[in-house]
């Protein structure tokens, strides 16, 4: 994760560009939040994309998985999904395409 933390470093003068780089939509429309959360990130790394783009917790991919779904589906960390909990408290009562909560998620 430390090439996520040099790129966060020096462009952290620059709202415009980070809020651009984390709200961006990629591959099955996955925001860079939805995609690290795959890697089990720390908590550090997590808290600086919310600070920056917190509407990124709200985004759902194409499968309607918000952040908190691939949180819990990849066996993040507690202190990495009480941050995106706290961010967005709603979303644990929000369902993907095929009706999980992150709750169930999480036990896979």
């Amino acid at each position: 994760f430390d090439r996520i933390r040099q790129w966060l470093n020096s462009n952290q003068d620059d709202n415009t560009r980070m809020k651009a780089a984390l709200t961006y939509r990629g591959f099955q429309n996955r925001t860079p939040l939805h995609g690290i959360l795959f890697l089990c990130p720390p908590l550090d790394i997590i808290q600086t994309f919310i600070n920056y783009a917190p509407e990124a917790v709200q985004m759902r991919n194409r499968h309607c998985y918000l952040p908190i779904h691939v949180a819990c589906l990849c066996g993040a960390s507690l202190e990495v999904t009480q941050a995106l909990v706290n961010s967005y408290p709603e979303s644990i009562k929000a369902t993907n395409d095929w009706g999980s909560l992150p709750l169930h998620l999480a036990s896979f």
